[in-house]
């Protein structure tokens, strides 16, 4: 099986928007069991329960977060459905 250090996808919506998702080691991110990411991993197998996110506008420009920062660490998958439906609706 294949093995990482990280995961990653982009998302681009109907308006132009990106939001790109990323976990593993060396990342703003947990697994499952609350612990950072160590080393590699099965990719197929691991799951998240907290990634980083950053989101884009159409000119490629990070949108920064309420608090001012551009990347977006710790994201539970509940705030991540919201941060979503947000990003879409820009």
């Amino acid at each position: 099986m294949p093995s990482a250090q990280r995961h990653s996808t982009v998302m681009q919506f109907q308006n132009g928007y990106r939001i790109s998702i990323v976990y593993g080691a060396g990342l703003y991110s947990r697994d499952m069991d609350g612990f950072s990411f160590k080393g590699t991993f099965d990719k197929d197998k691991a799951l998240a329960s907290s990634v980083e996110i950053a989101i884009f506008n159409p000119n490629n420009e990070f949108i920064p977060f309420k608090d001012g920062q551009d990347v977006k660490g710790y994201v539970t998958p509940d705030e991540l459905a919201d941060i979503i439906l947000w990003t879409r609706n820009l």
